[in-house]
């Protein structure tokens, strides 16, 4: 149950739907030279190499998960949409996409909303066969997009809907009240992790200045967004804008909106010819084992975690390996017998008891 529950997102990370860096996006970003921690490096005299190293990857997550890859993120427009479907959107529509969103949601708390989750986990049939509960997710982000649209439609096929004028005021200044209460209070809240335990106090009080800097930064730029949605959608009322532009700046906005976040995290960069040969280059090692390779040798290269480790594969039949679909027969053998033998086998090499050229160790 713990390994499940280590990816659950606190209750008030639900907001990176929102603002994508509400809790520092993902678990290293490039934070620049001109951000508080590189001024801090510099003040205690830090060499200017390593001020720069740090900074492009600096630790910002600081969210209920051990690390991440990015946020989960809706799209400031989709919210909005959302929001403003709760409001106007048939009942009979309106109120299972609610409930999905919000059970996705809470779902996703994990470890953080026990009640719910380890109740789930004992007894709902299959649920606890999920590697991680933050999967739980994708719920969500089918469920508002497709209400958020039903609004969007609701507001073009029935522009004469009683009190729509009011709800759209309702649903942009909800939205807009979260966000300026975000950028207003970004500072109130504990920035810091168990992981800056024992790092001097300038360097925890910068980096949850940066942290505070990205919170309060895409707080802006959803409100920039979420103003530009709502401004044409009441100069559409105002018959000022036509349907078909409607229809493209909409368009464009929510692809420049959730573009933008996507390549913070996936760029140009990751996309390379032939990545393989890039990340895996032969060692003297490597080609030492080659060269003695018998059909039916495997590897174990400890000079990674072996289970955590897919490189070893790429040259080698290799003892270890990784892959994201962990089955529970497979994980029990490595967490019960191969890492018990792997620790003694090391051990007694660091003792010298033996060697590796002793066959009964490396058999």
């Amino acid at each position: 149950r713990d390994y499940v529950f280590q990816w659950s997102i606190r209750k008030m990370e639900a907001l990176t739907l929102l603002i994508p860096n509400f809790f520092g996006g993902a678990s290293n970003l490039d934070i620049g030279t001109d951000s508080e921690l590189a001024e801090v490096l510099q003040a205690n005299n830090a060499p200017r190499q390593q001020v720069q190293q740090y900074t492009s990857n600096a630790p910002t997550y600081w969210g209920g998960k051990p690390f991440t890859g990015g946020p989960v993120y809706v799209g400031a427009i989709i919210v909005f949409l959302f929001v403003l479907g709760c409001l106007i959107v048939d009942k009979h529509h309106r109120y299972w996409l609610i409930a999905i969103t919000v059970f996705s949601i809470m779902l996703a708390w994990g470890r953080f909303f026990p009640a719910l989750n380890y109740t789930l986990y004992e007894y709902l049939p299959l649920y606890n066969k999920f590697r991680t509960v933050e999967m739980t997710l994708v719920m969500a982000m089918v469920a508002m997009p497709l209400l958020g649209f039903l609004a969007l439609e609701k507001v073009v096929a029935h522009p004469a809907l009683p009190g729509l004028d009011k709800k759209l005021l309702y649903a942009v200044g909800g939205v807009i009240a979260v966000l300026l209460l975000v950028i207003v209070f970004a500072g109130a809240g504990d920035f810091s992790t168990e992981r800056e335990a024992g790092q001097p106090a300038w360097f925890v009080e910068a980096l949850q200045s940066d942290r505070e800097s990205l919170m309060r930064g895409d707080a802006f730029r959803s409100l920039f967004f979420v103003a530009a949605a709502f401004a044409l959608l009441y100069f559409y009322r105002q018959e000022k804008v036509s349907y078909p532009i409607l229809n493209g700046v909409f368009a464009l906005l929510i692809v420049l909106d959730l573009g933008l976040v996507d390549r913070r995290h996936f760029g140009y960069d990751n996309f390379v010819r032939n990545p393989a040969r890039q990340v895996a280059t032969a060692t003297e090692a490597d080609e030492y084992i080659m060269q003695q390779r018998d059909p039916h040798d495997r590897v174990l290269n400890l000079q990674v975690s072996p289970f955590q480790d897919g490189t070893t594969s790429y040259f080698h039949t290799s003892v270890g390996g990784y892959h994201a679909a962990k089955l529970k027969r497979y994980q029990d053998i490595i967490d019960r017998y191969l890492l018990n033998e792997i620790n003694a086998l090391v051990t007694d090499l660091q003792a010298g008891k033996k060697d590796f050229s002793d066959t009964e160790a490396l058999n």
